[in-house]
């Protein structure tokens, strides 16, 4: 039997009690992957307290220790949710998809980029935004390093792990196609990108607030996701429009 159904179901039947109608939103946003076997062993209206065996969880070669994570030799840990702040956004970790390639320092690196990108005029902003360093502390004390490990949780509990109640999410995905270069001898070419991004936001119950999916037909550099990015942050419901 799947522990990690039986995890989910006691999660949303005992958790989210309140909620008449949960919001499967997760699989919208991740590639799913082969999921651990978690046991609950108790849980609470404010905390869980549960086990899995022992996961090496690797990140493109590079492998994460338990540091107070639930990756420990079937050892049973102790989660506390923080307190949830309803109007506080929280930048989750971006999917990153290169040549069908799960690439998630890229999509790290493209969270960091929004996150950056947001601070840089913080007036502008309608909402306070969660402390990167906080969300992945929060995330990584739950087993979550990447946007795939995501996959293992729908949205309202995530919401409640980071406790913000406005999350936002993305996924990248970028093509390599060539391009003849011009005025150059006809069997020269260059290396363009075709990128496509879908950018969303969700409150702390997995209801979407603003979805946009922008693929520019013209193919560009490798980081043009970035001036995709820059744009979507504009168009959300929480920023200022200047």
């Amino acid at each position: 039997m799947n522990h990690f159904n039986i995890l989910i179901s006691i999660f949303l039947g005992v958790i989210f009690v309140s909620n008449a109608q949960t919001y499967n939103t997760n699989n919208k946003l991740l590639a799913g992957g082969i999921h651990p076997e978690v046991i609950a062993k108790e849980v609470g209206p404010n905390t869980v307290v549960y086990s899995y065996p022992q996961k090496t969880h690797q990140n493109e070669g590079q492998n994460h220790e338990n540091n107070g994570s639930l990756n420990s030799n079937d050892k049973t840990e102790f989660f506390e949710y923080p307190d949830m702040k309803t109007k506080q956004g929280a930048i989750l970790p971006f999917e990153f998809i290169f040549d069908g390639s799960i690439k998630s320092q890229a999509g790290i690196k493209a969270q960091e980029f929004y996150f950056s990108t947001l601070m840089k005029s913080p007036e502008l902003n309608k909402i306070s935004y969660q402390d990167l360093e906080t969300t992945r502390e929060r995330l990584n004390r739950a087993g979550i390093f990447d946007a795939q490990d995501l996959n293992y949780f729908d949205l309202p509990l995530i919401a409640k792990i980071i406790g913000a109640g406005i999350l936002i999410t993305a996924k990248i995905s970028i093509n390599t196609t060539n391009t003849d270069v011009p005025n150059q001898s006809p069997n020269t070419e260059i290396a363009q990108f075709q990128t496509e991004t879908n950018f969303s936001i969700y409150n702390k119950n997995g209801k979407e607030i603003f979805s946009k999916k922008e693929a520019p037909f013209t193919p560009g550099p490798k980081d043009s996701y970035q001036i995709t990015l820059d744009y979507l942050m504009k168009q959300t419901p929480y920023y200022h429009k200047l």
